[in-house]
């Protein structure tokens, strides 16, 4: 009994040095993961931060995205352009001649607001009408000497904002037929003015389209980071797997050499039994 004792303290003192061996070395493996996912973890802490400031809304997004595959990306369009056109419309002083121009971007009702504010330079007093602008008595030397008027509508389109201006040089208006030689004037201030408004429109936009991109950039960082926390889990719970299984095999072992120990144990102590009851009962101790 006493053999079959030791035996099973032997086994259980192995038994355990093995699984504190094993207990060590996961701390060991955990350790180094945990690391791994520290570091991992730390990428997200050091992202830029993006400026407010004017100049950072003038310019692109400085947003860590340009390793993301652009082959996949849609074929930008085409630029529009600023182009300047020459017009006979009806306005209220009849059917005159004008120059129309397409502002592409922008909103058009801060579009009119600042037309009504450029115009000011012409000195010339504006009020508006119906549906127009009337600026009575505009000085624009460029174009002639004498004070002129002008005649200016804001309309909003399917394709942008048109800004049309009438321009009564006195007696006639400013037309690429009458006036070859100061007709460039009137468009360069139209061209002007509506690329001025476009370049205010697309930094609008490029500042909400910007912020729109840092925080999808963002958004992806985020996945992969939580992605490759997630591929680490999966290699530490691969590793205990891989742990555990070599300590089921080391289990097996140990586990069929005690059944051997024990059954020959059992024979021992069996054989003990039949060879006392085969001595029958034992005698009593003779009486002095």
């Amino acid at each position: 009994m006493y053999r079959l004792l030791l035996l099973i303290c032997l086994c259980i003192c192995t038994v355990s040095v093995q699984a504190q061996k094993k207990q060590d070395n996961k701390k060991q493996e955990n350790k180094k993961l945990d690391e791994k996912k520290n570091k991992a973890a730390k990428t997200r802490d050091q992202r830029p931060v993006s400026s407010s400031s004017a100049k950072d809304k003038a310019s692109p997004p400085k947003t860590d995205y340009v390793s993301f595959k652009t082959d996949s990306l849609i074929k930008l369009k085409d630029s529009p352009k600023i182009e300047v056109v020459e017009i006979v419309e009806y306005m209220s002083q009849g059917q005159r001649p004008g120059l129309k121009v397409m502002i592409p971007s922008g909103n058009t009702e801060s579009i009119e607001k600042s037309w009504k504010d450029y115009i000011k330079i012409f000195k010339g007093k504006t009020k508006k009408g119906k549906d127009e602008y009337f600026t009575d008595n505009a000085t624009l030397l460029r174009l002639s000497s004498n004070p002129i008027d002008i005649y200016s509508r804001v309309e909003e389109t399917a394709n942008g904002t048109s800004l049309k201006a009438f321009f009564d040089l006195g007696g006639a208006y400013l037309s690429s037929k009458n006036n070859a030689d100061k007709y460039p004037i009137g468009e360069a201030i139209l061209r002007d003015f509506a690329a001025q408004q476009a370049h205010k429109g697309l930094s609008i936009r490029l500042d909400k389209e910007g912020s729109k991109l840092s925080r999808l950039a963002d958004a992806r960082k985020a996945a992969e980071i939580e992605q490759q926390s997630l591929e680490l889990d999966i290699e530490r719970m691969k590793e205990t797997i891989r742990q555990h299984e070599q300590t089921i095999e080391k289990s097996k072992a140990a586990k069929n050499q005690l059944d051997l120990e024990l059954q020959r144990q059992i024979t021992q102590v069996e054989q003990i039994k039949k060879d006392m009851k085969s001595l029958g009962e034992a005698p009593r101790k003779p009486n002095p």
